[in-house]
């Protein structure tokens, strides 16, 4: 992640050859986020990225259609929050004593 919002997928595979070409380097960039991205998780399906724009945004690499839209790996898995830190109400509340 970076402050711009812009996600950056590399090949590492590519990027410890010598003889690769820079052009083989990154697979993809997300651009989602309008605010800076301060936390990423992964695993080899998908990405979990959060933003400084109060987003939670679920990157699909499953089901990802490689088009030109830039949130064509989202499928409309983005979660919205506030400074303090509870989400909208769109999740269902906490059990007593996870608040």
């Amino acid at each position: 992640g970076a402050y711009d919002g812009k996600i950056k997928v590399w090949n590492l595979v590519a990027a410890l050859d010598p003889r690769a070409p820079a052009s083989t380097l990154c697979l993809r960039t997300l651009m989602e986020h309008s605010g800076r991205v301060f936390r990423l998780q992964f695993d080899e399906f998908q990405i979990v990225s959060s933003s400084h724009d109060d987003t939670i945004l679920i990157w699909d690499f499953l089901n990802y259609n490689d088009t030109n839209n830039s949130a064509a790996g989202t499928s409309n898995n983005v979660l919205h929050g506030s400074s303090n830190a509870h989400a909208n109400d769109t999740l269902p509340p906490l059990p007593p004593g996870f608040e």
